[in-house]
């Protein structure tokens, strides 16, 4: 009888116990869960207010930087002062992403020898991710080049050797 007796102790201790532990992992999974849910509800509705609020703003910078790609080799007469208002209003309306490539392209472009390959797939990519901030399509910027450039299988291999650069550099947003 007493080894019956210490059956049920065990095994209603047990059964305690994994009720106790399932608790605390069901209560902090439901926990986690709502800090989740709480932080994309944030940031959706951070999105929401910021579309409603730029969204032209960001069709007119997506709009300007698309020109600069597609009227390449064309005179497109932008001046100092134009590439000013648009480094400033694609800060202002564009994603972290966005703005970490501007920021890398501006560097490309301060340097006394720049290279105009690999500014040209920091443009490319400045496109594709404001169109990506603006309505959510992911294009490959090499895809865009490859559009425009007549000679993108000739310097094919050149410009995913830049591409793949800049995307080290870009890794870590």
């Amino acid at each position: 009888m007493e080894y019956i007796k210490n059956i049920m102790k065990n095994i209603l201790s047990y059964i305690v116990t994994s009720g106790i532990i399932t608790y605390f992992f069901i209560h902090y999974n439901n926990k986690k869960l709502e800090r989740e849910k709480w932080k994309n509800s944030k940031n959706l509705q951070i999105d929401n207010y910021f579309r409603s609020i730029s969204g032209e703003e960001l069709k007119s910078v997506l709009d300007f930087w698309a020109s600069i790609i597609f009227k390449l080799g064309e005179n497109n007469n932008i001046t100092v002062s134009d590439m000013r208002e648009l480094q400033q209003k694609t800060f202002m309306y564009g994603s972290d992403k966005t703005v970490k490539i501007l920021s890398k392209f501006q560097q490309n472009s301060y340097k006394k020898n720049p290279n105009n390959q690999k500014g040209l797939i920091y443009a490319a990519l400045i496109m594709c991710s404001l169109k990506n901030d603006f309505s959510g399509v992911e294009i490959n910027p090499l895809t865009i080049l490859e559009l425009k450039l007549k000679d993108f299988y000739k310097n094919e291999d050149e410009l995913k050797k830049y591409y793949n650069e800049i995307l080290l550099e870009i890794k870590d947003i």
